[in-house]
């Protein structure tokens, strides 16, 4: 039956009977109270049907009591019409009240059976506490109990309730039997916990007796007023044994020490007596003064007391076991002999908290033991006489005479027993031989008399008996000669102190671990100390201990001590029934072998054989046939059988102990649980903020939290066993309460409902749920409730749906994209902009399918930069395309999202804006192509490679296509331009053009554009626009084929006229041209025109500098050629004529003066132009600055001028080219010179300043004008009294100076005070670290040895001068010649040695005959000397690779042809003739 009440089809039936039900009655009520009694009736149908169904059941009432109004209670009568405007408002809010009504019956519904279901999870909690809970009333009666409590008690809870604490709950006193007092009254009156004594015993109800523990507390309600109280007891039956055990434990202890020990004392941690102990007193006379602190060594021998106080603080430093045997005087005088034990007692935190130890008398053991050492020499004397084995050892015939000794104690017969000592020494054991036989030499040998050892002998069944030999070594004359001896047999004596020792060991070991399992210390190190304690008591090498986990089916490794790396990861976690310590456990049998090697159940025999392993034994840890671990040892030596019979009763203490520790854990851990749980019920039920009360079956309230009685404004006690309409609820209120708590007895399900009520907190909306209470017998025997504050909640949402709908309206009336996702990113809604632009219909899923309208491009980076916000919460803002579907073509938006976050920090939902930046973007192309086009049309004046990096830029980013046309010589146009990203189409275009060129008739294109002077803009190509530009079908179909949707076309004019056009196109990319984009490419075509026009006067210009080299170079070759002969006479005129001949050294200046001007304006040229070569090396300023005054020197004797020089002391290294630098102050000593009056003062001071070489030239001459100071190295600047002056010069000097410098990395400065106040110029190079090279050592004038010289030189005055001049310079044969053919002839004839060659000769030049020579074999050896008026780098190129091995410039000095003679080719030439000639 409840079933069925539960179901949804009975839900269902309830709304069809309630709403006919309603109906009958409001046909009846119509004719006394109107039709508004009937409507109000049906609403009473929609409340009934929700309440009991839910949503569904109420939607169902409502459906049918507005059919059912309509036609029985609206106009017109029976008729589902409705004529009156009236009424169809009517029925449409009867209908939104009905749907409400549902909706929030069914969410009452819901918070119902959540609420039940708490309730239920809390009683199971309650119910699943390990310790006994009553709960009672503030008079001590029982208003609960938990089945823990249930069954210690022996009372059922519907037994105890009501009944007094003292009749269920019967305490009285262990020992006086008297009973306790009702403790639930003690907590509620002295408002406290109070617990029962600890020896309490509870008296159940079938008469059981139980050791009890309690505690009682008062609960308060949120007032902090009594009411009632709540017992927590437990049984403590096992822990009452477990002391017991323990006491009868420790007075065992005590009555075992009072009959062992002598005295008894205890000490304070660090060692010091603190407490008195009697026995000692009575032992030692002492007073307590006397033996406090460290008296009691006043007392102990003075032989031993040092001793025995090192013992005792190196025992108390390390807090290990203290043990000793020292004489301790007795009252009477009489020093005893005492054995002392001591052990530290440790707190839970490992800390020592007292020493305990007692002395044993062990005078009269040390007596007997003394006599027992004494009858046992006289035993063994008395043995060596008669019963030892006596040997008699002939030390020369190695002969051994044995008694009836070695057969009667070690069963060997008269034929086993060897003749000489090689069987003696066989019989040793292997491990002693070595050294008993190296002893028993050493006595021989070192003259002693007596030899004694220990060791072991074999037998003849094969065992071996520990046996001390005696011998004496018998001497003639010094000579050792024998050796006689008794062996007497040790190994009774050996297995019994080997006894006595195991036993000591064991008893050690016991007391050990006894002493750990007492102890409060975490179980983890007590059972390592247990396994310490076997390891150092056993002396075995492994001891270890597992304790079975919680399942069952695993061992875990909680102590390891001995040799702890030994398969310690496999052997953490042992799976029960693997390997040896796993079938141990699964067996529950021991497993003890002393030959583990050979054991098949060792799982690693060979580990246990390479480790020297003997023995092993393992013990389950059992307690009543239940395994708990496992305890396990290996061992180097067999286990006695006392040993394995001692661990096994160990193991069961381990077992034991194990055990008790995890009841005491499973005790604390169900304590501290049931303590939380009763800690967490009262925390929910005083600090819930909704309102939790409890009626009873007459409508009374027995239970509210403090927040309601907070609502009611009421103490607990005024509120407390009064229902509704006493507490001030309106009649209908508390008449509706009464009805529903009736219907939950009656039907025992829950129901919920919302209703208002005017509290402290003024008038509030709430919603509340009923629930039932079962009893123990399953009756419901009360009606428990909450009931939640809903205002804000209704007041939120009414917020929300008008914060939406203002929302949406704000969002329409944008002109934005404005739309709007849930958290998880997935749109919800969007504004009527996205519908405009779109095309989309609204509510239709094509909103929800956006994302083909993006690129693929934009569409990857948009779709993981959205995903990444709406992971992580962050705000979205990217830039992306959008398809405009009116305009067909993609537009740019940028796109910004923000979330909108709840009170937690949660994301609700999603707001996002699409802003259309297609103008701002297009800008910004634009821009880029007008920043990228400038800079390529600057970077290069190669204009047609220019044009091409221009069309590059262009694309993609401002248009597809780019082409630029440039009219020719014959004026037509010519494409050096045209770029796409698709190389094919590029070559298709092309292809086209080559077939189909344009026309000069052509109405559009690129000659309408030239021929008219304007551009043209095509916003959209259309096919009638395609089909007027082209002149046949094949030329059409290609441009279709182009897919072109926007052309812009700009003619190129410079200084007004059109030599080209520039035209861009879209296609693929759907982009449009606009007027924005026309003034680009307008602007573009200007600069495009200027970067022409700078080309072609770049190239005028570059041509213009050719031939003005070409023309100095012409210019200086045609001064030289007649500057050479002059120059050859005047050297010839100065080695015949005396020397001082004024004449010729005027004439050699002023030929010295000319060829400095020529050449340096050949210098000038090539430095401006950065065409010279430096030839860096290290050099000497210093030197540098002497060869400059020398080349200077005649100008200042001409002058008469006063030429000072200061050089350092030691010379400054710079990196340079030496014959520029001397050509720098050469310069400037000539300036200095020139600008001077007659008789003036020039000074020239180098040094160094900082890390810088400093050249400083000052003159008292003319001065510099102010005005004139800052151009003074510009080409061609003279001074203006310098012009009046005709000093000379061309204007050029300081500017080689300052470029040359510069080259260098230095600067060049000049001072002057004024026309008339002198000059200083400063020149400033950087030093050089590497060091100057070694001087070379002066060359010997070689140009006295006789040469054969050819000189060839179409100028016959020339050649006659030269060889004029060479013939002065030594005995040389000397033949010329006026062209190739000849000079070639006459080489081959006279086989020269050295060839002056004229570069310049007609019909056949220089170059030509030099290689010609070259050809010659019998000519390798000849110097080759090009002699010419071209010295630029080019032209000594030229000629090296001709086949000259120098190049003199015309007119030679003479220092440089005398210094040709000194060539090493014409040293290598003289030794090859030399070898010759000895042959």
């Amino acid at each position: 039956m409840s079933k069925i009440l539960q179901s949804a089809f009975f839900g269902y039936f309830v709304a069809i009977i309630v709403s006919a039900a309603c109906l009958g009655m409001g046909l009846v009520l119509t004719t006394q109270l109107g039709e508004s009694a009937g409507m109000m009736l049906l609403v009473t149908a929609v409340l009934i049907a929700s309440w009991w169904g839910g949503l569904y059941p109420g939607l169902l009432a409502t459906a049918l009591c507005v059919v059912v109004g309509c036609y029985y209670f609206l106009s017109p009568l029976f008729s589902p019409r409705v004529d009156s405007a009236g009424d169809l408002l009517r029925v449409a809010l009867f209908f939104v009240i009905g749907v409400t009504i549902a909706i929030v019956n069914e969410a009452k519904r819901r918070a119902v059976v959540r609420e039940v279901k708490r309730r239920e999870e809390l009683r199971l909690i309650m119910s699943s506490i390990g310790d006994a809970v009553i709960t009672t009333d503030v008079n001590g009666k029982i208003t609960g109990l938990n089945p823990v409590a249930e069954e210690l008690t022996g009372w059922t809870t519907a037994a105890a309730v009501g009944r007094p604490l003292t009749q269920v709950f019967r305490l009285v006193h262990q020992h006086s039997r008297k009973t306790i007092d009702n403790v639930a009254l003690r907590a509620a009156v002295e408002e406290v916990t109070v617990g029962a004594a600890a020896d309490s015993i509870l008296i159940a109800k079938d008469g059981r007796e139980l050791p009890v523990e309690d505690s009682t507390s008062p609960i308060r309600d949120r007032n902090g007023g009594i009411i009632g109280a709540v017992l927590v007891f437990r049984d403590v039956t096992e822990r009452r044994q477990t002391e017991q055990r323990l006491q009868i434990s420790e007075e065992r202890f005590r009555a075992l020490v009072k009959a062992t020990a002598t005295i008894v004392w205890t000490t304070a941690p660090n060692g010091q007596t603190v407490e008195d102990s009697p026995t000692w007193r009575e032992f030692t006379g002492q007073t307590y003064d006397e033996w406090k602190g460290s008296g009691w060594l006043n007392v102990v021998h003075p032989d031993d007391r040092e001793q025995t106080a090192a013992y005792w603080r190196d025992a108390t430093a390390a807090r290990t076991a203290y043990q000793c045997e020292y004489r301790l005087r007795r009252a009477d005088g009489e020093y005893r002999w005492t054995s002392v034990s001591g052990v530290p007692v440790l707190n839970a935190d490992g800390a020592v908290r007292e020493w305990v130890g007692m002395n044993v008398d062990i005078t009269d053991e040390r007596s007997v033991a003394e006599k027992v050492r004494e009858s046992e020499l006289r035993y063994r004397l008395v043995s060596e006489a008669a019963n030892d084995a006596i040997w008699d050892w002939d030390l020369d015939t190695n002969k051994v005479r044995w008694n009836e000794g070695i057969r009667r104690n070690y069963g060997y017969s008269k034929s086993q027993v060897g003749a000489d000592a090689g069987w003696w020494k066989a019989g040793i054991h292997p491990e002693d031989r070595e050294r008993v036989i190296e002893g028993i030499h050493k006595a021989i040998e070192s003259g002693q008399e007596r030899w004694t050892d220990e060791y072991r002998f074999q037998k003849a069944d094969g065992d071996y008996a520990y046996v001390i030999d005696r011998g004496r070594i018998v001497r003639i004359d010094d000579k050792p000669v024998r050796m006689v001896g008794s062996m007497l047999d040790l190994t009774e004596r050996k297995r019994n102190e080997q006894i006595l020792a195991e036993r000591s060991r064991l008893a050690a070991m016991r007391a050990d671990v006894s002493g750990c399992l007492t102890t409060g210390e975490p179980m983890t190190d007590v059972l390592q100390r247990c396994a310490e304690a076997v390891v150092r008591h056993l002396d075995t090498a492994v001891a270890r201990i597992w304790i079975i986990d919680d399942a069952n089916t695993s061992l875990n490794m909680l102590a390891n001590a001995g040799e702890r790396d030994h398969l310690l990861d496999l052997h953490r976690e042992v799976v029960i029934g693997e390997g040896k310590i796993g079938r141990i456990a699964q067996q529950c049998q021991p497993l003890v072998t002393n030959q583990a090697p050979l054991d098949p159940n060792i799982s690693d025999p060979q580990w246990a054989l390479r480790e020297g392993m003997v023995a092993f034994a393992g013990y389950p840890l059992t307690v009543e046939g239940r395994v708990l671990g496992v305890l396990a040892t290996f061992s180097r030596q067999e286990l006695s059988d006392a040993i394995l019979s001692d661990l096994a009763p160990l193991a069961d203490s381990i077992a034991q102990y194990v055990v008790r520790k995890r009841s005491e854990q499973i005790l604390d851990r169900l304590t501290a649980e049931a303590e939380r749980q009763r800690r967490l019920y009262r925390t929910i039920l005083s600090t819930i903020p909704d309102l939790v009360y409890v009626f009873d079956l007459q409508h009374r309230f027995t239970y509210a939290n403090e927040a309601l009685l907070k609502m009611w404004g009421r103490s607990w006690d005024d509120a407390i066993g009064k229902n509704c309409l006493e507490l001030g609820y309106e009649p209908w209120h508390a008449e509706m309460h009464d009805h529903e708590i009736d219907q939950v007895v009656e039907t025992r399900q829950a129901i919920r409902g919302e209703v208002p009520y005017v509290g402290t907190g003024g008038r509030r909306i709430y919603d509340y749920i009923f629930l039932p209470v079962f009893g123990a017998d399953g009756e419901v025997e009360a009606v428990a409730g909450t009931t939640r504050d809903i205002t804000e909640l209704k007041q939120t949402e009414a917020a929300i749906r008008e914060n939406e709908a203002r929302f949406r309206q704000l969002a329409d009336a944008m002109p934005h994209i404005v739309w709007s996702a849930g958290p998880d990113g997935e749109a919800d809604y969007f504004n009527n902009r996205w519908h405009q632009f779109t095309n989309f219909d609204r509510n239709i899923d094509n909103d929800r399918n956006w994302e083909h309208l993006l690129p693929h491009d934009d569409l990857i980076p948009f779709r993981a930069a959205w995903d990444e916000s709406v992971r992580t919460g962050t705000p979205f803002e990217i830039e992306h395309r959008f398809f405009d579907q009116a305009n067909k073509t993609y537009r740019w938006f940028l796109t910004r999202a923000v979330p909108v976050r709840n009170s937690s920090g949660e994301v609700l939902r999603w707001f996002v804006s699409c802003t259309d930046i297609q103008r701002q973007k297009r800008t910004e192309q634009i821009n880029r192509f007008l920043a990228d086009a400038s800079a390529c049309l600057t970077a290069d004046l190669d204009y047609e490679q220019t044009f091409k990096e221009l069309a590059r830029v262009a694309v993609p980013h401002f248009s597809d296509w780019c082409a630029i046309d440039l009219l020719d010589d014959e004026n037509q146009p010519r494409r050096v331009a045209l770029m796409h990203q698709d190389p094919k189409k590029i070559d298709l275009v092309n292809h086209m053009n080559n077939e189909h060129p344009p026309r000069e008739d052509d109405q559009f294109g690129i000659w309408n554009i030239m021929r008219s002077g304007t551009s043209a803009l095509w916003r959209n190509v259309t096919e009638e626009k395609l089909q007027a530009a082209t002149n046949n079908a094949e030329q059409l179909e290609i441009i279709k084929s182009l897919h072109l949707t926007s052309y812009i076309g700009v003619p190129l004019v410079s200084r007004g006229r059109t030599f080209g056009a520039l035209t861009f196109s879209m296609a693929e990319s759907g982009r449009l041209f606009d007027d924005e984009a026309l003034r680009a490419a307008e602007d573009v075509a200007r600069r495009v025109a200027v970067a022409y026009e700078n080309s072609l006067l770049y190239h005028q210009l570059r041509e213009a500098d050719r031939r003005k080299d070409e023309f100095l170079a012409m210019l200086a070759h045609e001064l030289r050629n007649p500057l050479a002969p002059i120059r050859s006479g005047i050297d010839i005129l100065e080695i015949d004529s005396p020397k001082g001949a004024e004449v010729l050294d005027a004439m050699k200046d002023q030929v010295e003066h000319l060829v400095r001007l020529v050449d340096d304006l050949l210098d000038v040229s090539r430095i401006m132009r950065g065409k010279v070569e430096l030839r860096p090396q290290t050099a000497s300023l210093s030197a540098i600055i002497e060869r400059a005054v020398q080349s200077t020197k005649w100008l200042f004797e001409e002058k008469e001028h006063t030429l000072e020089v200061k050089l350092p002391a030691e010379s400054i290294p710079i990196h340079a080219d030496p014959v520029r630098m001397v050509q720098v102050v050469s310069n400037l000593l000539n300036n200095a010179a020139k600008y001077t009056d007659p008789g003036g003062c020039v000074q020239l001071e180098v040094e160094q300043v900082d890390d810088k070489a400093q050249i400083r030239i000052t003159d008292d001459g003319i001065g510099i004008e102010p005005e004139l100071t800052a151009h003074v190295f510009d080409l061609f600047t003279q001074s203006s009294r310098a012009l009046d002056r005709a000093q000379g010069g061309l204007g050029i000097g300081l500017t080689l100076v300052r470029n040359l410098v510069e080259m260098h990395q230095g600067t060049v400065q000049v001072k002057s005070n004024g026309a008339g106040k002198g000059s200083q110029f400063v020149v400033e190079l950087p030093i050089s670290s590497a060091p100057l090279p070694a001087e070379e050592a002066p060359i010997d004038d070689a140009s006295n040895v006789a040469r054969r010289i050819l000189v060839v030189d179409d100028n016959v005055g020339v050649a006659r001068m030269l060889s004029l001049l060479l013939g002065k310079l030594g005995e040389h044969q000397i033949e010329m010649a006026h062209d190739g053919p000849t000079a070639i002839a006459k080489a081959c004839e006279m086989t020269p040695e050295m060839i002056f060659l004229d570069i310049g000769l007609p019909n056949m030049d220089g170059y030509q005959v030099g290689r010609k020579l070259r050809e010659e074999p019998e000519l390798d050896n000849t110097l080759l000397i090009a002699l010419t008026g071209y010295g630029k780098d080019e032209d000594r190129r030229k000629s090296a690779e001709a086949g000259f091995d120098e190049h003199l410039v015309k007119p030679p000095a003479l220092e440089v042809l005398r210094g040709l003679f000194s060539h090493p080719k014409l040293s290598d030439a003289d030794s090859s003739s030399l070898e010759t000639t000895g042959d």
